[in-house]
Formats: structure tokens, sequence, C-alpha cells
């Protein structure tokens, strides 16, 4: 029963912080909604730049321009370099996963989970080593 609850505790806060912006984003554009039809019922008339506002997204944290995107080559090294060191994370789990279990005695068994959890790692490495292969064959742009 005490696994449940642990289990509960980390996906309701998993969930929490994914839904609760998202109500709380909702719950503001109700309060908005009720404020025009407030405005709309009474026959007040409504500035077009208060329309405008309220269609516009909200403004940003920061008001820096964006960024220009980066080349096509140093987006594919960027993300190979990324997708390695995420296969490195994983092979690395599966090494404590052999650690671990290769302490209780059976070392067969640990080795199989530590080469499973390797496994699923080679999947990230074989597409991060194709994107640094394609962005270090790729001309540099001028």
């Amino acid at each position: 029963m005490d696994d449940v609850v642990q289990m509960a505790i980390v996906f309701g806060a998993i969930a929490g912080v994914i839904l609760l912006p998202i109500y709380w984003r909702n719950q503001m554009r109700r309060r908005v909604l009720e404020m025009v039809k407030e405005l709309a019922s009474t026959g007040a008339p409504m500035p077009p730049d208060l329309v405008l506002s309220l269609m516009s997204p909200p403004p940003q944290a920061s008001p820096r321009p964006p960024k220009p995107p980066l080349p096509g080559r140093e987006r594919d090294i960027r993300r190979g370099i990324l997708l390695l060191s995420l296969t490195a994370g994983i092979a690395l789990i599966g090494l404590a996963a052999f650690g671990i279990g290769s302490t209780g005695g059976d070392t067969s068994e640990a080795l199989a989970v530590g080469i499973g959890i390797a496994a699923v790692g080679a999947i990230p490495g074989c597409i991060g080593l194709a994107f640094l292969m394609l962005g270090l064959t790729q001309k540099a742009e001028a």
C-alpha cells in the first residue's frame, strides 16, 4: 500500500506541474470573457485596442528579439552531441543497474538488465551519430 501512495504522489506531482498552468490560463480566459460579456450587455462601447489586446498572445517575459535560426550544419552537430550525451546517460544507468543487481549475488540477471537498459540507449546513440556525421560532412555556410 505504501508503494501505491508513493507512486500516486510522484505522478500526481507531475500531472500537477503540467495541468495546473493550463487550468489557470483557462480560468483567466474565462474571466476575461465574462468581463467582455458584461461590457456587451451594458451596451458600453469596446475600444478596438481592447479587442486587439484580448486576441494577441501574452507578452513574453523578456522583450529580446528572437535569435535567427542556426544553420543546418551547426544544428545537426548540436543535436548529435545532445543525443550522444543522452546515450551516455542511459548507458550509465545500465551500468548502475548492473552494479546494484550484482550485489545480490545473481550476476547473470543483473548483466541482462544492464545490457537491456544500455540497448535502449543505443537508439538515440545511432540517431545522434547520424546527426553528427551529417553535420560534419556538410559544407559550412558563408
